[in-house]
């Protein structure tokens, strides 16, 4: 969200509202919160570090660039016009033409779940919520995902949920219902 703010209010040339920097502030600290529960024994690589920051760039640019193209043609067609390049791409680039992947019948499945569900579902989705709203706000609005993550960790994998994870829960859906009572 961050890089998005900054974006907007350089194209927009203006300062960021009082609001939209507390919606950061708060979906930072929370993914911060629940990603790590706190302050207590974080050490994070600086490869970790640099693939975070690049995540988040592309983020943003996957947030940007399509939205004008959202606008002229499906998000459905973008969306699958995307897939192929990158799987031209990494076709190319990695050399996977030479893998020969032996999959079961419950790995092809565990697979196919991901690629239906995780990626075009996620893609589809994530593009419509651009071209109804605006960038800026769908990028505050994905921050829940870690939320998810967390719920879901404990609901399905009885994981141990901590009081800065906690935490960081509400900040995120404080950041989420400020950016939507700001509208």
């Amino acid at each position: 969200p961050v890089i998005l703010l900054v974006y907007s209010c350089l194209e927009m040339h203006r300062k960021p509202e009082g609001r939209e920097i507390l919606a950061v502030c708060l979906s930072v600290c929370g993914v911060f919160l629940l990603c790590f529960g706190g302050m207590n024994g974080v050490r994070i690589p600086l490869k970790a570090v640099l693939c975070g920051l690049s995540s988040a760039g592309f983020m943003a640019a996957a947030s940007v660039i399509p939205a004008r193209l959202y606008r002229e043609y499906s998000v459905s067609t973008v969306v699958c016009v995307a897939f192929l390049c990158g799987g031209t791409v990494l076709y190319i680039v990695l050399g996977s033409r030479n893998l020969t992947p032996s999959l079961s019948p419950d790995t092809f499945a565990a697979f196919m779940g991901v690629i239906l569900i995780g990626s075009v579902f996620g893609y589809l989705s994530y593009g419509r919520s651009i071209r109804l709203g605006n960038a800026k706000k769908t990028s505050l609005y994905s921050s829940v995902e870690p939320a998810a993550a967390a719920f879901f960790a404990w609901l399905f994998l009885h994981d141990t949920v901590t009081f800065g994870m906690t935490a960081g829960l509400c900040l995120v859906l404080a950041a989420v219902v400020l950016t939507a009572l700001t509208e």
